[in-house]
């Protein structure tokens, strides 16, 4: 009876202490991967390179001052998750939790860059603002705007490069992506905010959808001012409609390849199907990259009698409907004599 008893206690015993300690050390690592390291720690972005066993990641983590246990953090790393850690970078912070920073390394969370296309920026402007912002390579950048294989992918696109598709916009991307997924991605986002107005509308003002695109490229160059869009859009189709030239001075600009800032009389002659001094009707392309305002400028023009306008000195323009008051007005506000 006393042996059996001296048995059970000798069995039981160590169970016990076994799954107390089991137990409290369960507590203890559940504690620890709930608990972030500093809750007032700043954000930073960790790069973690292809192929770098966890070990390692553990490490560099430790260093960064993100975890205080590379050993549990490579442990739970092994047995807690199936998948491998993807190669990229990461926004991670010390007031994350390991357990946080665990799973978004694991579902491959990649901290996103991004960068601004202000409306009215031309390919060339594009390419070089994202290579600055070190997105692309710009010569790689403006030959793919320009490859007739790439163009084919987007049937909506007309003209001979991807000029006016690629629409203003904030983006994110992955640190690295391809010139070729920024591209689609511009385009695509063009497609999907304005191109089904374009087309819907494009008839109302007896234009071609990529007529439209043209159009607006040219009210975007010509001004800043939303209020002023849709004035500005009714007298370029009021000219088409008399078959007047446009004379718009940004397609001139666009034509010149190296533009110091100043129009001369002699520039307003050049030979390029984008000078409208010289070519009656719209440019042979886009001019730009409008935003939507400009687009639904065009498709809801003004309904006015004005064939030209002229800046001022405040901002704006001052429209005419006959020649001899615009020229009045370029004595006013552009030579100063009344």
């Amino acid at each position: 009876m006393t042996r059996k008893k001296i048995f059970i206690g000798f069995i039981i015993v160590p169970l016990i202490i076994l799954i107390t300690g089991a137990f409290g050390g369960s507590l203890y690592l559940l504690n620890w991967l709930n608990t972030p390291l500093d809750i007032n720690g700043k954000d930073r972005i960790i790069e973690i390179h292809r192929g770098a066993p966890l070990n390692e990641i553990s490490s560099k983590l430790e260093r960064s001052g993100l975890i205080n246990n590379k050993w549990l953090f490579g442990i739970v790393g092994r047995f807690a998750h199936s998948r491998t850690i993807k190669a990229g970078n990461y926004l991670l912070s010390p007031s994350m939790s390991p357990g946080q920073i665990l799973d978004l390394l694991f579902m491959g969370k990649e901290y996103l860059y991004s960068f601004t296309i202000p409306e009215g920026f031309n390919i060339y402007e594009i390419a070089e603002h994202l290579e600055k912002k070190g997105f692309v390579e710009k010569k790689k950048f403006l030959s793919l705007l320009f490859d007739k294989s790439f163009i084919r992918r987007f049937p909506f696109v007309e003209g001979l490069s991807l000029e006016g598709y690629l629409f203003p916009s904030t983006y994110f991307f992955r640190k690295g992506e391809r010139e070729e997924v920024i591209a689609e991605k511009m385009i695509n986002t063009f497609k999907e905010v304005v191109y089904d107005n374009v087309v819907k509308g494009a008839a109302s003002v007896d234009l071609t959808p990529h007529e439209v695109v043209i159009l607006a490229s040219l009210v975007e160059k010509e001004t800043g001012l939303a209020e002023e869009k849709e004035i500005i859009s009714s007298v370029f189709l009021n000219r088409l409609k008399k078959n007047m030239k446009l004379q718009c001075d940004p397609t001139v600009i666009y034509a010149l390849k190296d533009f110091d800032g100043n129009i001369r009389k002699k520039d307003l002659s050049i030979d390029s199907p984008y000078n409208t001094y010289r070519y009656r009707g719209l440019p042979s392309g886009p001019i730009a990259n409008p935003g939507s305002g400009s687009i639904q400028a065009v498709l809801n023009p003004a309904q006015t009698d004005y064939l030209y306008f002229v800046a001022t000195k405040k901002g704006g323009h001052y429209f005419s409907t006959n020649f001899r008051e615009h020229q009045r007005a370029v004595n006013k506000f552009q030579l100063g004599k009344g």
